[in-house]
């Protein structure tokens, strides 16, 4: 589709800002959202129920913006949970892309359009809409907002794609994942919404999107992962990554939800037999990985089927192997 001067039309992002109980951090994480360069940009700010004033504010803000972007505020009646909500917003999403942000993060005014230069310069190797995400290394900083450090891209990409001298590209398919050579970035992801559509929604059980999206991500296409460090990624007491509330969630949802991603992608023939097997590998990896770290929060020791699945993975280094062995024996 061209515009009357015959050059592409820009495809609408929606920027999806996800909110619960962060009254102290929202404000600054709106503003990222209003700051952004790009258009057509759609933003959402959405609300699961909080108890605080975080929707309060996010409303003033709605209020007050006078910018280019088209600006929607929703809260859900009751507190819903990180699938049911991504849910909700994603079906309502009119963008063809969405960008995901949290509440206590702030992403950079260019972080949407750097992500679109990207896809303007890869997108042409194929016309999937599955085909590409993005995610960018990430800059560090507390709950005051002070910078302390960077999260960076992951090492040992098959393919890197040079955009400018200080900014690489680095491609991440399926092998990378099970290969334990590429990580996820949540609070930098942006995918197509069909990545969404096809494999359908998160169960309600399912305590995060973060491992969901990376693991459709690679079964459908491939992970575009950027040098630049797009979003200033908060980290403080009550993250959802800290390791006590990470491990102490139960799995079962994000498990059902693995399997039937693999499920989808199989019957749809978008990956092989032997790479639904290695697939089905990393799911039992990451299920013992959790009872792993799950039983050392309750002070036990984890059984030894679990310790040996773990050091039996073909994704880890011997590095992380030998740091498994010490804290299965307990050596500090």
């Amino acid at each position: 589709m061209t515009d009357l001067n015959n050059r592409p039309k820009k495809p609408m992002v929606t920027f999806a800002l996800f909110a619960y109980n962060q009254e102290d951090y929202i404000r600054a994480a709106v503003e990222g959202a209003f700051a952004q360069t790009y258009q057509p940009l759609e933003i959402i700010l959405s609300d699961d129920c909080s108890t605080d004033r975080t929707f309060e504010i996010m409303q003033e803000m709605a209020m007050a913006y006078n910018g280019p972007h088209v600006v929607y505020v929703r809260s859900n009646q009751v507190n819903l949970g990180i699938g049911p909500h991504v849910n909700m917003v994603v079906d309502a999403s009119n963008g063809i892309y969405i960008a995901f942000a949290a509440g206590d993060d702030i992403s950079s005014p260019e972080r949407i359009s750097h992500a679109m230069e990207i896809l303007s310069i890869v997108k042409t190797a194929s016309d999937s809409p599955l085909a590409y995400s993005i995610l960018s290394a990430l800059t560090l900083i507390d709950e005051e907002g002070n910078v302390y450090g960077e999260r960076p891209f992951p090492n040992g990409a098959r393919k890197i794609i040079t955009i400018e001298p200080s900014n690489n590209i680095h491609l991440f398919e399926f092998n990378d994942l099970m290969e334990g050579k590429l990580s996820t970035s949540g609070p930098s992801r942006i995918i197509s919404k069909h990545l969404h559509t096809f494999f359908g929604e998160i169960n309600a059980e399912c305590f995060t999107e973060d491992i969901i999206y990376l693991f459709r991500s690679v079964l459908a296409g491939t992970v575009l992962y950027s040098e630049a460090k797009t979003v200033f990624y908060r980290k403080h007491r009550k993250n959802l990554s800290e390791s006590s509330t990470l491990y102490a969630k139960s799995f079962t949802g994000v498990e059902k939800q693995l399997r039937a991603d693999l499920d989808k992608a199989f019957q749809a023939d978008l990956i092989s037999e032997q790479e639904n097997k290695l697939a089905l590998g990393w799911i039992n990896f990451n299920i013992a990985l959790r009872a792993f770290y799950k039983t050392k929060l309750s002070g036990r020791r984890p059984q030894l089927k679990v310790f040996i699945c773990l050091i039996k993975a073909k994704n880890l280094s011997y590095r992380r192997k030998f740091g498994i062995l010490r804290e299965y024996l307990g050596v500090r």
